[in-house]
């Protein structure tokens, strides 16, 4: 029989734990993962000094940072939190005693808490690093000379760095090794022609860096006619490479192209693929005149593939410019917003963007999508919406999970309200509205390995301006049981599993026994708290993460046998021989495995299998101890001791 334990001390444990049990009913099936999007939370405001968003970024391992704008004593400077689990840690201002912002803050995270943050002023560009977690930002350092701009950075999963910047006319370049505390500055421009009008407003640089520690750098540059392109250099570390691509397209789907602007670019772990995306000027199909276009450019090696348009439309075109999110194996996916107010998603799989769908509407406001892409293939999109006239913006979100085994990626999830509408989306402890999201502020998404994700925003009110961030939180991996299926000798066994994948905070595990709560860890190990009946069980582990949200295992049979064999020896003689008649029986569950006989007599011992035999021995003359054990499947063993005395001798039969 077994008795339920008792439960955790801990409110909050227990009335989380409660809760994840009651949402996940248990079966014999283990349950996939899913998870919630949940509501923008306040970092910084309501106050009229909060600006605008400069940058958001998670590394894989799911800490990241997040840069704004903030005005202080009149001038606008750069503010940043760092986020763990899809929060805030605290606020902090990282220019401290430099002029007001020019351009950026701009940040870029690595796994195990590097950290980089970007930004220019009137002295040059500037960049402070924090090297590990525990660590504290280092003093900033300037990579830029006075009247540089437009900063735009990216670390690798292991750390390695690079960051570009515009400046007179050209664009720049640095790079951070992997335990390197400072960029070393290219000494040459980046630009494949520096006669030429590089990186500048619409032609502002970009760059992304790959698993093997090598980046790709992507910017626009002025041509003859007032003619732009989009062009591409890879960084190989301390020096760039010595070529320069051309990433404009000269026709798409067999119409003349032209100008090309707002470059953007992601790269896979293996360097040698990347995608270009940039919005160009297009040949309509009705008519001589042409429309921007948003058009993404996959990389092999040093050359690029046919253009691919992801706007849908080819006579409408494209408002504003695309985002790219790739994960390290080449999958991902791109927003835009076509012309006439359609949120647009393309997914990439396989290095090839599928066909544009519409997954929302502008409704009148500037969508301004953009999305984020997993390594386990989950993907998540966010825009601006005005749903309908004369309504304030929103913010909405939909969830993408595909699978590379199946044949075309399945829809996007329902769309989800990340902002709150108007009124009713309260500070509870301020006990004010944090009012309505501004487009102008900016929007960022991003991923971690896993899916989980940060979208970051902000809101105004009445009251002033916050900075937002809303999560998709996974729910956690299902674990896993590990614990032999085989008969356990043990009324309180130690039971194990393999742990859940979750990188926002601590797992709590609950371990439920013929559908009953026996124990609660935070561990991957626990033994019942209450001794269990012989026999067979059914057990399962749930994973509940910080928010409530869980998982469990698939139940898996636990065998109980500790109760030992039954054993009887009877002793009798036939002339020169000894009898032993022997008999065990279990009483557990398990089954008798064999019986073993040491005659005391110095004669090899003897082994049967099965519960009954009759052994026939000849002792020599004199004192002998007999010793009868008998073993159940579970290791159980019962041990039956007899002295004997014999007058005669002989040998066994």
């Amino acid at each position: 029989m077994f008795v339920r334990s008792i439960p955790s001390t801990a409110a909050r444990a227990a009335a989380i734990v409660t809760a994840a049990l009651a949402a996940c009913a248990v079966s014999a099936g283990a349950q996939a993962p899913s998870g919630a999007f949940r509501q923008g939370v306040g970092v910084d405001g309501p106050s009229a000094n909060v600006g605008v968003l400069g940058g958001l970024d998670l590394a894989r391992d799911g800490d990241g940072l997040v840069a704004w704008v903030r005005t202080e004593g009149g001038e606008d400077h750069a503010s940043v939190a760092l986020l763990r689990a899809g929060a805030s840690r605290g606020v902090f201002r990282i220019d401290a005693g430099q002029p007001a912002l020019t351009a950026g803050p701009v940040v870029a995270a690595g796994n195990g808490g590097r950290m980089v943050v970007a930004w220019a002023n009137a002295l040059g560009v500037f960049a402070a690093l924090r090297p590990a977690e525990g660590a504290v930002f280092g003093a900033p350092q300037r990579v830029g000379a006075p009247g540089a701009g437009a900063p735009a950075i990216d670390l690798s999963p292991a750390g390695v760095g690079y960051l570009v910047w515009a400046q007179g006319g050209d664009v720049r370049g640095a790079y951070l090794p992997r335990t390197g505390t400072a960029f070393s500055v290219y000494p040459a421009p980046l630009d494949a022609d520096p006669a030429r009008e590089a990186g500048a407003a619409a032609l502002r640089p970009r760059v992304a860096t790959s698993a093997d520690g090598i980046g790709l750098a992507v910017w626009g540059e002025a041509l003859d006619g007032g003619m732009t392109r989009v062009v591409a250099r890879r960084l190989v570390r301390g020096a760039p490479s010595a070529r320069v691509v051309d990433a404009t397209a000269a026709t798409v789907q067999g119409r003349t192209a032209g100008a090309a602007e707002l470059p953007e670019v992601a790269i896979e772990d293996d360097s040698s693929y990347a995608c270009v995306g940039m919005r160009q000027q297009v040949q309509r199909v009705a008519g001589p005149d042409s429309v921007p276009r948003a058009l993404l450019r996959h990389l092999r090696g040093s050359a690029f593939e046919a253009p691919v348009a992801v706007d849908g439309d080819p006579d409408a075109g494209a408002t504003g410019g695309l985002r790219l999110a790739l994960n390290g194996r080449g999958q991902g996916l791109v927003t835009a917003e076509g012309a006439v107010g359609a949120v647009l998603a393309s997914i990439i799989r396989d290095d090839v963007p599928g066909a544009a769908v519409t997954i929302g509407a502008a409704g009148g406001a500037g969508a301004l999508p953009a999305g984020g892409f997993a390594e386990n293939y989950d993907g998540v999109t966010a825009w601006f919406t005005t749903p309908s006239p004369g309504l304030q913006s929103e913010v909405q979100a939909r969830l993408l999970q595909d699978d590379p085994a199946l044949a075309q990626a399945p829809p996007f999830g329902a769309p989800a309200l990340l902002s709150g509408r108007a009124g009713a989306f309260d500070d509870p402890l301020a006990g004010i509205s944090l009012g309505t999201p501004d487009p102008l502020g900016g929007l960022e998404v991003r991923t971690d390995r896993t899916g989980d994700a940060v979208v970051a925003f902000v809101q105004e009110s009445a009251a002033g301006r916050t900075l937002m961030l809303a999560t998709y939180d996974r729910a956690p991996g299902v674990p896993a049981g590990t614990t032999t299926t085989f008969w356990r000798p043990r009324r309180r066994p130690l039971l194990t599993w393999q742990p859940s994948t979750e990188l926002w905070g601590a797992v709590t595990y609950t371990v439920l026994i013929d559908g009953v709560p026996a124990a609660t860890t935070t561990g991957t190990s626990v033994a019942p708290s209450v001794a269990l009946a012989d026999g067979l069980h059914r057990w399962q582990v749930v994973a509940t993460d910080i928010r409530g949200q869980a998982t469990r295992s698939a139940t898996r049979n636990l065998r109980i046998d500790a109760t030992p064999p039954q054993l009887t020896v009877r002793v009798s003689r036939r002339l020169a021989e000894t009898v032993l008649r022997l008999r065990a029986l279990d009483r557990g569950g398990s089954k008798i495995t064999t019986m073993r006989v040491d005659f005391g007599d110095g004669s090899p011992p003897l082994v049967v299998e099965g519960g009954r035999a009759t052994v026939r021995h000849v002792f020599g003359p004199g004192r002998h101890r007999l010793r009868v054990s008998a073993r159940d499947g579970a290791g159980n063993a019962t041990v039956v001791s007899r002295t004997l005395r014999t007058p005669t001798g002989a040998t066994i039969r």
